[in-house]
């Protein structure tokens, strides 16, 4: 009896599949808590793109402070699998806050543009421009 009562608690259990769906879960949330980021600096201005996935434009938040780019955004991953019948076999949510933080310096955020399209947020900082005609040097007379 105890055998029969092992193998049919077993039967349904496959070990494998238990590290499969660690193993996926994890990478659900490390792909979408980095923020995938390419950063270019142009010699007037600096484009910055961003993959945040599951992410509302509205749980985005863009400050420009001491020369740094600081990215924060709260998203959900929700997954939901069902039989042919349309009976819920598993249900996951995941609610997750993340951020990231770049030095990005002389950036006139006041001319700064971001827009957010198929969970890519691109943002162009446009540099302050420095009078290089000015001489900063004090002349000798």
């Amino acid at each position: 009896m105890a055998n029969d009562l092992s193998n049919g608690f077993f039967s349904n259990f496959a070990p494998q599949n238990l590290f499969d769906e660690f193993n996926h879960a994890f990478k659900d949330l490390d792909s979408s808590a980095t923020m995938k980021t390419d950063i270019v600096d142009h010699d007037d201005r600096y484009v910055v793109k961003v993959n945040i996935p599951g992410a509302k434009k509205d749980n985005i938040h863009i400050d420009y402070r001491d020369d740094t780019l600081r990215i924060s955004a709260s998203y959900d991953v929700r997954r939901e699998d069902k039989d042919d019948q349309g009976n819920v076999l598993r249900s996951e949510r995941n609610t997750s806050n993340t951020s990231r933080s770049f030095y990005l310096p002389d950036a006139d955020k006041d001319q700064a543009k971001a827009t957010f399209e198929d969970g890519v947020l691109e943002l162009t900082l446009p540099k302050i421009v420095k009078d290089t005609d000015h001489d900063d040097h004090i002349s000798i007379q």
